[in-house]
């Protein structure tokens, strides 16, 4: 595995994989998610989706797989941006490298851009699976997401990103579980969190099963005849499960 860029006494690494002598890189941590979702079957990458939803950790961690940063392609500067990526109206590397170079040294100048010229190439390679590493790794509106809310983490729910991934875990674990409407949950690992009633209203709503206003959801626990749509189509829920995961 090489996940790492040098550039003089510069190295970045990905964030969870820096050590002495290593300066994280949010960027970088992104392109290990994107990659290790990429190289693995689509049951894996499932399996790996069932663990989150239960622990509360972003999927990608639970893949172990052998991956390496591709070699950039200028043919990338010549495309759109990719979601989550920011050039300064840089068209090149070099070109990146210098804007950067009037904040910072040289080394790290230049590590930056060569970094970012990766991450281009890495979410050019795939854009829906750069979308699910921004939704584990970063902050921030993500688009193209699943829509159902059994993908936990790789669903609409987590378009905040890591901020908002334990959430729609906690949701995706209560579907599952069959409490439907649940007000709270908990972890395998004992952590508990709040699911407010107007939550499960909204995705009831999206359904076309309710018209309440989420400003109007009971403040008490919501009574189940409330929910049959997920409740008595639960098993329906998970048969289509099979045929969607690969759009997770």
């Amino acid at each position: 595995m090489s996940m790492t860029i040098t550039h003089g006494a510069v190295t970045l690494a990905p964030t969870s994989l820096a050590r002495d002598g290593m300066e994280p890189s949010g960027p970088l941590e992104t392109c290990l998610a994107a990659l290790l979702m990429s190289s693995v079957a689509d049951s894996v990458l499932m399996n790996a989706v069932d663990l989150s939803t239960y622990t509360w950790e972003p999927p990608y961690r639970f893949i172990n797989a052998d991956v390496s940063l591709p070699d950039p392609d200028p043919e990338d500067w010549t495309r759109p941006m990719p979601q989550g990526l920011d050039a300064r109206g840089a068209d090149s590397t070099p070109a990146l490298a210098r804007i950067l170079a009037a904040d910072t040294d040289a080394d790290h100048a230049c590590v930056e851009a060569m970094a970012f010229s990766r991450a281009l190439r890495v979410a050019n390679a795939d854009p829906h699976v750069w979308a699910l590493a921004l939704a584990q790794t970063a902050d921030g509106p993500v688009e193209g997401l699943s829509r159902d809310p059994l993908h936990g983490w790789c669903s609409t729910l987590a378009r905040n990103g890591r901020r908002s991934g334990p959430a729609a875990c906690a949701i995706a674990e209560a579907i599952r579980d069959g409490h439907w409407g649940a007000r709270s949950v908990s972890n395998v690992r004992g952590g508990t969190l709040e699911i407010p009633a107007r939550v499960w209203l909204g995705l009831e709503a999206e359904r076309g099963r309710m018209e309440s206003p989420f400003d109007e959801a009971p403040d008490d626990e919501p009574d189940d005849g409330l929910f049959p749509a997920y409740r008595d189509g639960h098993a329906d829920i998970q048969m289509q499960l099979s045929g969607d995961r690969q759009n997770a």
